[in-house]
């Protein structure tokens, strides 16, 4: 994506789309295969370290192998265990708390739009911003927010995914075209 060959490339963004792919056939197998071999009140244990060890070799791997971390399931397979650890881990808030907590994931992730560059080491450790943001609004669980519950962001949820395969070709068309730098 930070390459200057980058925006010659159509397709490019179909690397999470395989990501995501790999980690929702892997991740049921796994849990089907540690179960045969776990209690299942263990089994949510497994998960958080296997998050926790995810995100070490991120960032170290980030720092020895930058393009292979960043493109790669075995570096970013833990940003999709958060999920299962919200999952696992469910937590149930109060009305003041839970406004606290979305207000702060809301923040991270303003945070890592605001505070990130190309020019961090990506994913690694500065990852934590947009994940735990957005670990902390799921978590928040929060059914009357302004912020996500308005017919506005719920149109945009619905089409995420459309907009998401679109948004790299339309970037290359626009480079192609003399639209971007």
């Amino acid at each position: 994506y930070f390459t200057a060959g980058a925006h010659e490339k159509w397709l490019l963004h179909t690397w999470s789309l395989s990501v995501e792919g790999q980690f929702y056939m892997i991740y049921p197998l796994a849990l089907l295969a540690l179960s045969r071999f776990i209690a299942q009140r263990h089994l949510r244990w497994w998960i958080l370290a296997g998050c926790l060890l995810g995100f070490g070799f991120c960032v170290v791997a980030s720092f020895l192998w930058p393009e292979p971390a960043f493109y790669l399931l075995p570096t970013r397979a833990w940003e999709l265990l958060v999920g299962g650890v919200a999952c696992v881990f469910p937590v149930k808030l109060r009305a003041l708390p839970q406004r606290l907590l979305e207000a702060t994931g809301l923040g991270l992730m303003l945070a890592s739009f605001v505070l990130l560059s190309e020019k961090d080491v990506w994913p690694g450790y500065l990852s934590l911003l947009p994940v735990l943001g957005t670990l902390a609004v799921i978590i928040s669980a929060r059914q009357d927010s302004f912020m996500t519950s308005n017919p506005f962001s719920q149109w945009t949820g619905k089409l995420s995914y459309s907009l998401y395969l679109w948004h790299w070709p339309v970037v290359v068309f626009m480079s192609y075209a003399g639209y971007l730098g």
